[in-house]
C-alpha cells in the first residue's frame, strides 16, 4: 500500500492565486484519488475600461476516482467532479458611482459509476450510468438603474452507455448503446427599481427587453402605476425593426393618437378627484384642461430628446383607404393605388403629443403655429411651458 499528497500553491499580482490539494492511495483492490482546488483574483473578466473595477473572481472545486475490484471479475468505478466559480461584473467608473454591483456564479456537478464485468477472457461487458448537472445565474444588483436583471439557467443531463466486446483470435467485436435524458430550465426576471419584479419561464430577446423598456417609459410618461397591455403596444411600436411593429404600421396603428387617448382617459380619472388632486399640487392645467402632472412630466422629459422648429402648419397630403375610409398622412411611402387614393391637402389637422391640441390651417396663431420635430407636434403652450430650453414651467 502507498499514499501521496501534493500541495501547489501560488501567487501573483492583483492578488492572483491557484492553489490545489492532491492525495491518493491504493492496495491490491481498492484505490483512490481527491484534489480540492481554489483560485481567485482581483482582475477576473475583460474589463470596459482601463480601470480594474469591481472584477473579482473566485472559485473552488474538488474532483476523486474511486476504483474497487469487487470480485476477479468484477470491478467498480465511481468518478466525481464539483465546481463554483463567481465572478463580479466589471464596472466603469460611471457605473461603479451609480451603484452598479452585478455578478454571474456558476456551478456544475459530474458523476460517473462504472461497472465493468469480465465474462472469460474474450468477453467484456461496461456498464456507466452518468449525471450531470450546471447553473449559470446572472444577479444584477439591488441599485442597478433602470432595471435590475436576473437570468437563471440550469441544465441537468441523465444517461447511461451500455458496451459489450468480445475478442475472437485477431478481431474485436464491440457492440452498445447510449441513451441520455435533458432538462433546462430558464429563468428571466426583470424589473424596474424599486419595483416588483416581472418573470416569464424563457430567455428574452434583445428586442423584447426594448419593449419592455419602452413599454416601462410609456407607463411612467402616463402617470399609470402599473405596465398593462396598452403601454405593451406602444413598446412594440416602437421597436421598429420587430415584426410586430411591421404589422402594426400595416395595420395603420396611430401610436401618438393612441397615446393621447390613454392621456384623456387618465385626465378624466384626474377631474374625478379634481378637488383632491389640486391640493396636493398633482395636476396641471393646459388651455383650460386638467391633466396630471405626472402623465405632462413623463412625456415632456421623452420630448425634450428631440429638436423642435417653430412653424405654421399647412395641410398636407394624405391617403384615404377605400377599405375603412380613415385618413394616413402621405410622406411618400408606396401604396396600393387600387386600395387608397392619394388626397392633395387631405390632411387638415394634427395634435398637441401632450395635451391634444389641435393644430390646423388658421390664421389664430394658437391654433395655426405650433413646434414640430419633423413628425410630432407640440403647441405653443406645451413647448415653452415644458419642453424648450428656457421652459417656465419646471414641473
Amino acid at each position: 500500500m502507498w499514499s501521496t499528497s501534493c500541495p501547489t500553491p501560488d501567487y501573483g499580482s492583483f492578488d492572483q492565486t491557484n492553489d490545489q490539494l492532491s492525495l491518493g492511495s491504493h492496495t491490491e483492490r481498492f484505490a483512490y484519488y481527491g484534489s480540492l482546488n481554489g483560485n481567485r483574483s482581483d482582475l477576473g473578466l475583460m474589463t470596459p475600461a482601463s480601470a480594474v473595477i469591481h472584477d473579482l473572481e473566485s472559485g473552488l472545486g474538488g474532483f476523486t476516482d474511486v476504483l474497487f475490484n469487487a470480485t476477479p471479475e468484477d470491478q467498480l468505478r465511481a468518478v466525481a467532479s464539483v465546481r463554483s466559480d463567481h465572478y463580479q461584473i466589471p464596472n466603469t467608473p460611471e457605473q461603479q458611482a451609480a451603484g452598479t454591483r452585478d455578478v454571474d456564479t456558476e456551478r456544475d456537478v459530474f458523476f460517473n459509476f462504472s461497472w465493468v464485468h469480465t465474462f472469460d477472457k474474450r468477453i467484456l461487458l461496461t456498464i456507466s450510468p452518468f449525471y450531470h448537472f450546471n447553473r449559470a445565474n446572472y444577479l444584477g444588483g439591488p441599485d442597478d438603474q433602470p432595471f435590475v436583471l436576473n437570468d437563471d439557467r440550469a441544465s441537468h443531463y441523465v444517461g447511461g452507455q451500455a458496451v459489450l466486446s468480445r475478442v475472437v483470435g485477431k478481431h474485436n467485436a464491440r457492440v452498445g448503446g447510449e441513451a441520455f435524458a435533458q432538462h433546462d430550465a430558464t429563468r428571466f426576471d426583470l424589473r424596474a427599481a424599486d419595483a416588483s419584479p416581472t418573470s416569464v419561464d424563457l430567455a428574452l430577446s434583445a428586442g423584447s427587453k426594448r419593449v419592455l423598456g419602452f413599454a416601462e417609459e410609456a407607463a411612467d410618461g402616463l402617470a399609470h402605476q402599473h405596465i398593462g397591455t396598452e403601454h405593451l403596444v406602444l413598446g412594440l411600436a416602437r421597436e421598429e425593426n420587430g415584426l410586430a411593429a411591421r404589422a402594426l404600421r400595416e395595420a395603420r396603428f396611430d401610436a401618438i393618437a393612441f397615446r393621447a387617448v390613454l392621456s384623456r382617459t387618465g385626465e378624466f380619472a384626474t377631474r374625478t378627484a379634481q378637488t383632491k388632486s389640486r391640493s396636493a399640487g398633482n395636476v396641471v392645467e393646459i388651455h383650460g384642461d386638467t391633466w396630471d402632472v405626472r402623465s405632462v412630466r413623463g412625456m415632456a422629459e421623452y420630448y425634450r430628446k428631440f429638436h423642435w422648429e417653430r412653424r405654421t402648419w399647412v395641410c398636407r397630403d394624405a391617403l384615404a383607404f377605400r377599405s375603412d375610409g380613415r385618413l394616413y398622412l402621405y410622406v411618400g411611402q408606396p401604396y396600393d393605388a387600387e386600395k387608397g387614393d392619394l388626397m392633395k391637402g387631405g390632411w387638415t389637422e394634427d395634435h398637441c403629443a401632450i395635451c391634444w391640441w389641435r393644430l390646423s390651417e388658421s390664421t389664430d396663431p394658437e391654433h395655426g403655429v405650433g413646434h414640430t420635430n419633423g413628425q410630432d407636434w407640440l403647441c405653443n403652450e406645451c413647448y415653452q411651458r415644458f419642453v424648450s430650453a428656457d421652459r417656465s414651467d419646471k414641473l
